[in-house]
């Protein structure tokens, strides 16, 4: 999956409306519009934005020092049963969300 699909399946997860999509210094980027107005979303290289998507999706989250394999571990408690693996939490947390909401699409 790429990171712009990765990106635009999150910031539906959370609701947005996308209004556009660009790559800026290989970062994928969204326009999101809200009742506040449009904002830029990268969970990918957000912290705050992809902390939001822990907040509101609620995955589970192991940090690196539990299985000492230096990876952060995501996933769901769901059939299908939804996880990443990844050395970024960013990373970790937006592919599991993404996988999540392309099964419900």
């Amino acid at each position: 999956m790429t990171d712009l699909k990765i990106t635009k399946l999150c910031a539906e997860a959370m609701g947005f409306i996308v209004k556009g999509s660009t790559t800026s210094g290989g970062n994928a980027l969204l326009c999101y519009s809200t009742q506040r107005g449009h904002f830029d979303y990268n969970p990918l290289h957000d912290d705050a934005q992809a902390m939001a998507l822990v907040k509101t999706i609620k995955p589970c989250v192991q940090p690196p020092d539990v299985i000492g394999d230096g990876t952060w571990h995501v996933w769901f408690f769901t059939i299908p049963n939804y996880t990443a693996v990844s050395g970024d939490l960013n990373r970790a947390i937006c592919e599991c969300v993404a996988k999540m909401q392309a099964s419900k699409c």
